[in-house]
């Protein structure tokens, strides 16, 4: 019975604290929620933005992660000008991990990228210009 109520109590408190967050800048508007249906998880990042062909990049990170480049995961979306909401799976290796997302004000083409550019190559575009929203926090959901 105990157990049960501390884990209540500290989900209340993630959910409460952790899972929600906004922040502003301008007329944009950045918010998050970590969500968990049918025992998948996933990040849903709800940007408002005043103009279109904003790029909105979001980058997981495991607990304990040593080499970003080989653990983590990006991903890049084109935001219209309105408000969005994208949604990306959470993999269990990313569980009680961290994430950063960011708002950047242009849109570079594969055209302009180099062969090295890995993330330009995959999507076909990358975020450039600078960031005028930025984000970040922790992946935790029940298990």
């Amino acid at each position: 019975m105990v157990q049960k109520f501390i884990l209540i109590s500290l989900l209340l408190l993630s959910v409460c604290f952790s899972q929600d967050s906004f922040a502003m800048d301008s007329d944009y508007m950045f918010g998050y929620s970590v969500v968990k249906d049918n025992r998948k998880a996933q990040l849903e990042v709800t940007v408002t933005s005043i103009e279109n062909d904003r790029v909105l990049g979001v980058t997981l990170y495991p607990v304990g992660v040593k080499d970003i480049a080989k653990e983590s995961a990006s991903y890049l979306f084109v935001i219209k000008k309105g408000t969005e909401t994208v949604k990306i799976p959470i993999d269990t290796k990313f569980k009680n991990g961290t994430f950063e997302a960011a708002l950047w004000t242009k849109k570079i083409p594969k055209s302009e990228c180099q062969q090295t550019d890995i993330l330009c190559q995959k999507f076909g575009f990358k975020a450039g210009g600078y960031s005028v929203s930025y984000t970040w926090g922790y992946l935790l959901y029940a298990p």
